[in-house]
């Protein structure tokens, strides 16, 4: 069909709000969409509709009726399946009730278990204890400041996507999950320690993999920075990223670094007097030392050559839609009890200026 461009003008307001509503169907439908499809698809409704009542006009109405009997008699049996579900599915039931429906069930050993894994990913998770958090709320938008990009994950395991136009975001959210089984035996041996030992090797995990979609987002963030490009990783090669922050007005908050690197640095702080203190090495996300002002934390997830980053205070946000959730969910084919445990979250860098890294990596 043979198409026409048109011309129209519209207000600042509406194609902020356009331009908004497209970037946030953009995230769920995990597919480009611009506010000019929005427009297009609109006007391309109207004249449709309009096209529609035009033949039923001509018609009379009656030979149209005649055509979609066979779609009145779908819509009608789709109707009688809705008001069976609805006798079953009520907004007025609980949250476990409905969870129940599926299978998902909520006992005293799922909330034992999610009690005790919650403070276990809290404590290793990176991006908890490096990002701003903030309270997941539908069409929430976040500022951006327009000097720079903002680096989002679109989904787990995703290459990070870059926001460069508009004044505010949208945070997309993603789902972290592991199902662990219990062979039928374990089950009959009552065996507490093995329990405690699934639910933090499941805690673990979702931590482990939360911090990884963490360093995938500082990573990307630092393709548009020029790295401070070092022999070694030294106290003193340090201060160059430190300062770089500095030099824009911000404050150094964190300084993320491998476990190999926190160690040779702790020995050379040993031999070196200078502001900065270390501690002792552990694996949660808390923090290892001090150098001048930033918290040492340690990370075990970034690829390629030995690097530092400087990551500045507020630099971005961590929203956690879904809490850390353990459920039970049978799985009798498999004569198994399975353990489901997730969380779905967000997270953002606000700026490509808010980190930065002094690498080993040649130029």
């Amino acid at each position: 069909m043979k198409s026409e461009p048109i011309s129209i003008r519209i207000n600042d307001a509406l194609v902020g709000i356009l331009k908004e509503e497209a970037r946030r169907l953009s995230y769920e439908g995990k597919k480009d969409i611009l506010y000019t499809d929005l427009i297009r698809d609109a006007v391309q409704e109207f004249a449709s509709k309009i096209e529609k009542d035009a033949i039923i006009d001509e018609c009379g109405g009656s030979e149209i009726l005649d055509q979609s009997a066979p779609l009145a008699n779908v819509l009608a049996d789709r109707n009688s399946v809705l008001d069976a579900l609805s006798d079953v599915l009520t907004p007025e039931m609980s949250e476990d009730e409905w969870l129940s429906m599926f299978g998902f069930l909520r006992n005293p050993l799922s909330t034992a278990l999610q009690r005790q894994a919650k403070p276990i990913v809290d404590s290793l998770s990176l991006p908890r204890a490096v990002l701003e958090h903030d309270t997941w709320g539908p069409g929430k938008s976040y500022e951006r400041d327009v000097a720079g990009m903002v680096y989002i994950i679109s989904r787990r395991g995703a290459i990070p996507d870059t926001i460069q136009e508009g004044e505010t975001y949208l945070m997309p959210t993603f789902q972290i999950a592991c199902n662990p089984g219990l062979r039928m035996e374990k089950i009959l041996n009552k065996d507490v320690q093995y329990l405690a030992n699934l639910s933090l090797r499941s805690a673990t995990s979702i931590a482990k993999e939360e911090t990884a979609n963490f360093c995938s987002l500082i990573e990307a963030a630092m393709h548009r920075n020029e790295c401070i490009h070092v022999e070694s990783i030294t106290l003193d090669a340090l201060s160059a990223g430190y300062d770089l922050l500095v030099s824009h007005g911000l404050t150094p908050r964190h300084l993320i670094i491998s476990p190999t690197t926190f160690t040779r640095l702790s020995r050379e702080a040993g031999s070196k007097k200078g502001n900065w203190s270390f501690g002792i090495l552990r694996a949660d996300n808390g923090s290892r030392g001090m150098y001048q002002d930033a918290n040492i934390r340690l990370v075990d997830r970034m690829r390629g050559a030995e690097s530092a980053y400087f990551v500045a205070d507020n630099a971005g946000y961590f929203v956690e839609r879904q809490p850390v959730t353990a459920l039970m969910n049978p799985n009798p084919s498999k004569l198994q009890g399975c353990i489901v445990m997730w969380t779905e979250i967000g997270m953002s860098i606000s700026a490509d200026y808010m980190v930065s890294c002094v690498t080993t990596e040649a130029k």
